[in-house]
């Protein structure tokens, strides 16, 4: 203000030397002081917008923790709480492993899309109340399938494992004890809860983890740290939530257990989504890109509405198969052809040899321990030797270990020990084989998990950073497809061989897929990164490509739409 004083004075004596020199001061003055300021207020105002930022990123980690604990709660009991419904055989298991493969396969590109088409903040609210909730509906119908007394073609399956590893059932008198329909009606509708419950979960995971996670992150070396920390409480949750049913199960019983894991679904689904709409509202970009998936949806044909589905399923694959990193998604889903982890049959497998649930869950903590070292080593190969070579060294890792596995059938087949009690020397020689099948088996797959999570970590990353953002949606929900594709074929081989002393046939057969995984793997990256990073999206390619083009307007749009063709 002093100096616009000075500048009026000197207009009125009318010196012209003396206002251009009192003009010079005062904007110096006027000038350095404002600026000053004006860049000190900005840079507080930056800096208290990324500690805002920091702090609401914990945030989405607890989110991710709450979802994450309930999820590898309801994962580790599933197999636990069929078998007491059906002791003795892999058959149920199976079933429902098929079931709840069978549903991501044919949903997963259609979860998706719908992720792709609606607004985030809706569609985290929609998948966390359909996948906790569908979670306490199977619950209740496990309780009461529990309670009810089997059918008579059942009756043989529930006399064969120690009375110490099971539930005997209290039958009642209901009219569906011991009716083969509605007994198998409500076995029919856990599996359904279970695929449901599954689908929700597909869509939370596909929102969160790879597209909000993408759009929050500014670099590649942060997406890869954001992505191992999320890894991390997974991991971390798949240590601690079985170790937790284990114990509950073991001591207060089967039951108890699951009333447990019903209750959490229960009271976590506010918090959970609570933590994600204060993101949601602190992240501007995640508004700011909903305003593009309205204005896509509203430009829809009367024909694509009716049809959506068909065109969801359709568009989805197209779009799968047309991306550049679609070599090391498919590796990635050789992977779950398998029975060489802590999934239904694996678990009902070394449970029916003898581990009592703690002790499983306790080798399968370790087993994400390992998998939770790799989340500290991944940020550090991938800084240092990037995401291709880090996924190139993962997958030949994972292989190498497996091999123990291989050496577990070896032992293999030798029975149930019990009938030996009378004759020493083979009581003992087979409590011997059993340790040591079990020792190695578990060994192989408890140690390979460093490896597996290493490579999920580094395909995941090259899909969310060489797809576009707008269809990160469709092109993880059909991954998720074609990995449960896979996953039923685990299961059907599972049905195919479901005796236990079949079980080392399904060995030899997870360890070629991951094989086969490794050698897909290792064609994408002798092509090189050169070769492999191209533009996000074609369009992008096309509008490289028409500005260089020489020739008539005609001609141009040819070769513009040949472009976009391929």
């Amino acid at each position: 203000m002093a100096a616009n004083t000075d500048n009026d004075e000197s207009l009125v004596s009318g010196d012209d030397d003396e206002l251009l020199e009192v003009n010079q001061t005062g904007s110096k003055d006027s000038e350095t002081p404002d600026d000053g300021a004006l860049e000190e207020a900005q840079n507080s105002s930056d800096g208290a917008a990324i500690a805002d930022k920091s702090r609401v990123m914990y945030r989405l980690y607890i989110s991710h923790f709450l979802s994450a604990w309930g999820d590898r709660m309801w994962e580790f009991a599933v197999a636990l709480l069929l078998i007491h419904i059906m002791p003795n055989t892999l058959l149920i298991v199976a079933l429902y492993g098929l079931v709840l493969n069978l549903g991501n396969a044919l949903g997963g590109g259609l979860v998706g899309d719908w992720v792709d088409q609606n607004n985030r903040l809706h569609v985290v609210r929609q998948s966390l109340l359909v996948s906790n909730g569908s979670v306490v509906v199977a619950i209740a119908l496990i309780l009461i399938v529990l309670e009810l007394e089997p059918p008579p073609e059942i009756a043989p399956y529930n006399n064969s494992i120690p009375p110490e590893y099971t539930t005997s059932p209290a039958p009642t008198d209901s009219p569906i004890s011991g009716h083969t329909g509605g007994w198998w009606g409500l076995v029919v509708l856990i599996m359904l809860c279970g695929s449901v419950s599954s689908l929700g979960s597909v869509a939370s995971t596909i929102a969160v983890e790879k597209d909000w996670v993408k759009v929050i992150c500014t670099d590649s070396n942060m997406l890869a740290l954001t992505n191992a920390r999320m890894r991390r409480i997974d991991l971390f949750c798949k240590i601690v939530a079985p170790i937790a049913v284990g114990v509950i199960m073991t001591t207060a019983g089967v039951k108890a257990g699951a009333i447990a894991i019903a209750v959490w679904n229960t009271i976590s689904y506010v918090p959970e989504y609570r933590m994600l709409s204060w993101v949601y509202e602190t992240f501007p970009e995640l508004e700011s890109a909903d305003k593009d998936t309205q204005e896509q949806e509203s430009r829809k044909t009367i024909v694509e509405t009716m049809f959506q589905v068909y065109f969801s399923l359709k568009h989805g694959w197209k779009t799968y198969w047309q991306q550049t990193v679609f070599r090391p998604a498919v590796a990635l889903a050789f992977l779950y052809c398998t029975v060489l982890s802590f999934g239904s049959v694996m678990t009902a497998y070394v449970y029916s040899r003898g581990l009592t649930e703690a002790t499983l869950a306790s080798v399968r903590g370790v087993g994400a321990g390992f998998g939770l070292i790799s989340t500290f080593i991944y940020p550090c190969l991938h800084s240092y030797k990037g995401v291709s070579n880090t996924g190139l060294f993962s997958i030949w890792l994972q292989l190498s270990l497996l091999g123990l596995c291989g050496i577990s059938t070896a032992w293999a087949a030798t029975g149930d020990c019990s009938e030996y009690n009378g004759l020493p020397d083979k009581h003992h020689d087979c409590i011997h084989d059993r340790d040591m099948e079990i020792g190695f088996l578990l060994a192989g797959v408890v140690t390979s998990r460093m490896g597996l999570w290493m490579f999920d970590l580094s395909v995941s990353q090259l899909l969310q950073e060489r797809v576009n953002g707008r269809l990160i949606g469709v092109v993880n929900g059909t991954q998720r497809s074609l990995q449960e594709i896979f996953d039923v074929l685990g299961n059907v081989l599972a049905l195919a061989l479901f005796n236990p002393d079949q079980f080392k046939y399904l060995v030899y057969i997870s360890m070629g897929m991951v094989g086969l995984a490794a050698t897909f793997y290792t064609t994408y990256w002798i092509r090189g990164d050169t070769y492999n990073a191209l533009p996000e999206t074609m369009t992008e390619l096309v509008e490289n490509k028409t500005e260089n083009l020489v020739g008539d307007d005609d001609d141009v749009e040819d070769d513009a739409l040949l472009l976009a063709d391929v």
